[in-house]
């Protein structure tokens, strides 16, 4: 049975929760930790997402994530995927570093947010690692507390609810995170045991997301939507992009087909590739350069989306 798709939209949070194989740990030391979480900088320039909260245990992670308009799995894909090639080159190692797909659920915003950041907070407390949250190096508890500071951690919406005054929202919230330390975390909506595809929210927010994801079936995204759209954006004709050579047009709109393949995992970059004739690792490669040439280039950076936004490739019957 397949699995149920990943219910995606922008401004969605989730928490993540990423297990080692096995039970196997993710984390050997520090250095590993300090190169998790660069990635994760990178993936919030790279893919526009906001990270609220995080904790880094030996065997497993926790994240508050807000996607954009690149979806979740995307985002997993690309995080675990270059975490889990450093760590078997520098541990000289191979094979899977995670356990299968991760655990996830969509959480309400507006009434579960700061509840999700405490429970992430206390899990070192809570495993008996520390006897304070602050005293954990390796989640976001301390930034928060304004002991140090981590550019890429969005902290201004959580901190916006409990004080206008940075210095006294910081001390309300970490009172607020010390009053969970009794509650029941087996029993809590954000547990492992209670994680995986879950909604919570109150009720409004859960029938909005049901709508949402029942006016979705039905409908697919194809490869061949993807190719129409973008030659019709592009004014040519789809026998271009299988000719030989380098000509700059062609090259752009593989790339850009490239780039759209990418946000959505439902497709494959080997499945372009075959129809182009061409290595999965060329297209592959054209969509990384795309994507780095938009990054420095705003007016290229407008073109693609707006070539994107008017390319009608998102929905098909099913």
């Amino acid at each position: 049975m397949s699995r149920k798709p990943r219910i995606h939209y922008q401004g969605a949070l989730y928490h993540v929760i990423l297990r080692g194989n096995a039970q196997d740990d993710v984390f050997y030391d520090d250095v590993d930790r300090t190169r998790f979480c660069l990635l994760m900088q990178e993936g919030t320039e790279r893919f526009g997402y906001r990270v609220h909260a995080f904790c880094l245990l030996d065997d497993h992670i926790h994240i508050a994530i807000q996607v954009g308009e690149r979806p979740l799995s995307r985002i997993m894909q690309n995080l675990t995927f270059r975490y889990t090639q450093w760590f078997n080159r520098r541990h000289q190692r191979v094979g899977h570093l995670f356990q299968g797909r991760y655990k996830t659920n969509l959480v309400d915003v507006d009434s579960y947010l700061l509840q999700l950041v405490s429970y992430i907070h206390l899990n070192p407390v809570r495993a008996g690692i520390m006897k304070r949250p602050e005293s954990y190096r390796w989640s976001s508890h301390r930034f928060y507390r304004g002991d140090d500071t981590l550019p890429w951690l969005t902290e201004g919406l959580v901190l916006a609810r409990f004080a206008d005054r940075e210095g006294e929202a910081r001390e309300r919230f970490h009172r607020f995170v010390l009053g969970g330390l009794d509650s029941d975390a087996a029993k809590s909506e954000f547990s492992p045991a209670q994680s995986d595809g879950r909604l919570i929210g109150n009720e409004s927010f859960i029938e909005r997301v049901q709508e949402a994801e029942d006016g979705m079936k039905g409908t697919r995204i194809t490869l061949d939507g993807i190719i129409d759209g973008v030659c019709k954006a592009y004014g040519i004709a789809q026998d271009e992009l299988l000719a030989p050579g380098r000509g700059r047009l062609a090259s752009e709109a593989r790339s850009v087909i490239g780039l759209i393949v990418q946000e959505h995992p439902e497709i494959t970059i080997a499945e372009a590739a075959k129809v182009f004739q061409r290595d999965s690792s060329t297209l592959s490669a054209g969509a990384a350069r795309l994507r780095n040439r938009m990054n420095r280039d705003r007016t290229l950076h407008d073109r693609i989306n707006d070539v994107k936004s008017k390319s009608q490739f998102a929905v098909s019957n099913a």
